[in-house]
């Protein structure tokens, strides 16, 4: 475990790609069930839990299915198992490095959430957009600023089709 940590660590600080993860079914595993529980956790739109947990857990199987769709379309459908244990085990990685941000932003007894909480919400963000970006550069072999145009545009999908599965209760809702 602790070699697939190092990995983590080297692969979200940019220092190996996606070829470099170990090519392991339980490593896969293991980094979207931690996918999963990380994006349940941060998760503060939805307030029943079962919901939060089929949208944290959807999250995961259609980034899953996205990148097996681009990595087929491409012909390097072998690449699927480490390009999806990287990125799974990057964005769990990610949830958890920004939690602290996450909780201080949506912190309820302030009226408006802090700036600095907003700026790291944001650096985090980019971050793992700019990772996914080089990953699909890299296993897509493709240019990197197409490959940016398409994680955009990968996660503005998954985005709308999440929404519409599990749309945000309004604010009367919560209350």
């Amino acid at each position: 475990m602790t070699r697939y940590i190092r990995f983590l660590v080297r692969f979200v600080l940019f220092r190996a790609g996606p070829a470099d993860a170990p090519a392991e079914p339980r490593f896969l595993w293991a980094a979207a069930s931690a996918a999963v529980l990380t994006n349940f956790l941060l998760d503060k739109g939805h307030v029943d839990l079962h919901t939060r947990f089929l949208f944290a857990l959807m999250q995961v199987v259609l980034l899953g299915l996205l990148l097996h769709m681009l990595l087929t379309f491409r012909g390097h459908a072998a690449r699927w198992g480490q390009t999806a244990t990287s990125l799974f085990g990057a964005s769990a990685l990610i949830n958890v490095l920004s939690a602290p941000w996450f909780v201080v932003r949506t912190a309820p007894n302030t009226t408006h959430p802090p700036t600095v909480a907003v700026i790291m919400v944001v650096v985090v963000t980019v971050w793992f957009i700019a990772l996914m970006a080089r990953t699909l550069h890299l296993s897509l072999e493709i240019r990197p600023a197409f490959a940016f145009l398409v994680t955009v545009l990968c996660l503005m999908m998954s985005g709308v089709i999440l929404l519409s599965l599990f749309p945000l209760p309004t604010p009367t809702e919560t209350s």
